[in-house]
């Protein structure tokens, strides 16, 4: 995973060079932190050599805060263009939020289960699941279990599941991501044939996501015959 080999490298460097020279520390949302200098922005990633090891590149969605020495902080701010979730612009430095609203709420599945075989596994791949990923990274995700109805017929079972969604909001660093939602079975792949009509799939994209430490953004998100519509996609004040 990438967030670990980039905290392995700045551990590296913390424990071979006490005393590093002055750059950059960049602050990241696992907890931790990259010393080194900042050589450029391109597009949504920074471009760092850590003070021990190579250069790495840095996605925003990562980066919590860059804190710069002060001999540095002129030249870098002065360097670095303004813009949204661009290091130097200060409604994007610090954590935004993030709120989902559903305008429809209910979504359901079937799925059989001939003669009663793997019956536990079956149950489990007709959960519901329901997930916010921010330039594919997951950072939101709730799941529904519950079996609603069990129909017998002879040696098939069948198994319905309801979920309503639920309104949500979660904090993030400020910045500009693509925003997926996505309404799935739990696992859709063991057993495709035995879900009626089919294992469910809903994803709603939407790209270039505002989000701004003093303006929040607010994603209305419908449902229509079990497809994922983007309604409005707008930014909120914060109080």
């Amino acid at each position: 995973m990438r967030m670990n080999r980039l905290a392995v490298l700045a551990l590296a460097g913390v424990m071979l060079l006490p005393a590093l020279a002055s750059g950059e520390m960049v602050r990241l949302r696992d907890g931790s932190s990259l010393r080194g200098r900042l050589l450029a922005v391109e597009g949504d990633s920074l471009i760092l050599r850590l003070a021990i090891g190579p250069r790495v590149k840095v996605h925003r969605a990562q980066v919590l805060a860059i804190v710069f020495d002060d001999s540095l902080a002129a030249a870098a701010m002065a360097s670095t263009p303004a813009g949204p979730g661009v290091a130097g612009t200060p409604e994007y430095q610090g954590m935004g939020n993030i709120s989902v609203a559903f305008k429809d709420r209910r979504v359901s599945s079937k799925i059989s289960i001939k003669y009663k075989k793997d019956w536990d596994a079956h149950v489990r791949s007709n959960d519901i699941v329901m997930e916010l990923l921010l330039d594919g990274e997951r950072v939101y995700s709730v799941t529904d279990s519950t079996t609603d109805k069990t129909i017998y017929q002879g040696h098939i079972t069948q198994l319905k599941n309801d979920m309503t969604l639920e309104d949500f909001s979660v904090e993030v660093p400020a910045g500009r991501y693509q925003l997926t939602v996505v309404v799935r079975n739990a696992d859709e792949t063991s057993f495709a044939s035995a879900f009626d009509p089919a294992p469910l799939h809903a994803a709603m994209v939407i790209d270039e996501l505002e989000v701004r430490t003093d303006r929040g953004a607010r994603v209305e998100v419908g449902i229509d015959r079990g497809l994922l519509k983007a309604g409005k996609a707008r930014l909120y004040r914060v109080e």
